[in-house]
């Protein structure tokens, strides 16, 4: 269960955090009102993946840093996962598990052009 998205100097947002509660949630607004920003900042921040061209794009126009957010629950267990970027594009990832609140670290890194994306397997073989 997605528990909530965290979006600083994400695309459209500034500094950004929304609760989800269990169920379905629904975003409504109108164009250009940071809708696809927060799916974009979700697949971003769990797997590195976006719409957009680069991961430069990703960091709000006129900023020199950005990150983006997720905290999760499977199987009663607390997660969390965290990229942060820069104008220029250089990436850092960190996934951790919360326990009492607080964060133990299980994965870091991105090794894409090696095809060992270190984060994104261990975010995946928790999720299943």
């Amino acid at each position: 269960m997605l528990r909530s998205i965290e979006l600083v100097n994400f695309l459209s947002h500034g500094d950004n955090t929304i609760s989800l509660n269990p169920g379905i949630t629904v975003f409504m607004g109108h164009n250009g009102s940071g809708k696809s920003s927060v799916i974009d900042g979700l697949t971003f921040a769990l797997f590195g993946k976006h719409t957009r061209p680069n991961n430069k794009e990703l960091v709000k126009y006129g900023e020199s840093k950005g990150q983006a957010s997720v905290e999760f629950s499977i199987n009663g267990k607390d997660y969390k996962a965290t990229r942060n970027l820069t104008a220029k594009g250089a990436l850092t990832a960190r996934f951790y598990d919360i326990t009492d609140g607080k964060e133990d670290l299980i994965a870091e890194g991105e090794r894409a052009q090696l095809g060992n994306d270190t984060m994104s397997n261990a975010i995946e073989s928790t999720i299943g």
